[in-house]
């Protein structure tokens, strides 16, 4: 039994280890998983631009599109106060099923 942690080392998602891994151990902690043997940043899919196309009302600056990367639903709801403030609507008092706010 191992922690996933480990695991992940032995798989090399944290990167190559001081000293190399004997291959009968790696095959009794993985199976018979290909170990990562390149830079895993490199395995990563990008998702800058979908996460940009998820929130474009939002977006003011670059860091919004970080801060909703690392945070989506912390951000989404300080984007909407942000408006809000912007706006003057203060929605805490407001109808959001008919829109309406009082000014």
């Amino acid at each position: 039994m191992v922690t996933k942690e480990f695991k992940g080392i032995i798989e090399g998602k944290y990167g190559t280890t001081p000293m190399p891994i004997d291959p009968e151990f790696r095959k009794q902690i993985i199976g018979d998983e290909e170990p990562i043997t390149c830079r895993p940043a490199d395995l990563l899919e990008p998702e800058l631009e979908k996460l940009r196309a998820e929130i474009p009302q939002y977006i003011e600056q670059d860091e919004d599109v970080l801060s909703y990367a690392q945070f989506p639903e912390v951000a989404t709801k300080f984007f909407e106060k942000r408006r809000e403030a912007k706006a003057g609507i203060n929605s805490d008092f407001g109808d959001k099923a008919n829109k309406v706010y009082p000014v």
